[in-house]
């Protein structure tokens, strides 16, 4: 992440949008640490797994309040649970499923 390597506290970054590049939970973690107060985040691909808190080191996007973009529906569910358990709860999903994406 280029971006990143130039600025690596972005605090004034609120929305965030990942179109057609591969994300891995290394570079999610990267662009957390970097953009603390991230609100919302969009994307092209299908992205879950690293949004869902778990323990061990802090969760990504603490102030995470909207997601978009595609997601399975069963894993939406569990994300949206894991965060609000967490005392992280989303305020919008705006998901645009396809039937290529119910797993």
């Amino acid at each position: 992440m280029p971006l990143l390597s130039h600025s690596p506290h972005l605090d004034n970054v609120k929305t965030l949008y990942i179109m057609d590049c591969r994300i891995t939970d290394d570079t999610l973690a990267t662009i957390s640490a970097a953009i603390l107060n991230l609100v919302s985040i969009t994307w092209s691909q299908h992205i879950y797994k690293s949004l869902t808190p778990k323990g061990g080191p802090p969760p990504l996007f603490p102030c995470l309040k909207h997601i978009a973009g595609l997601l399975p529906e069963r894993k939406l569910v569990e994300m949206a649970r894991a965060r609000g358990e967490h005392g992280m709860p989303l305020d919008a999903l705006d998901v645009h499923c396809d039937p290529k994406c119910r797993a």
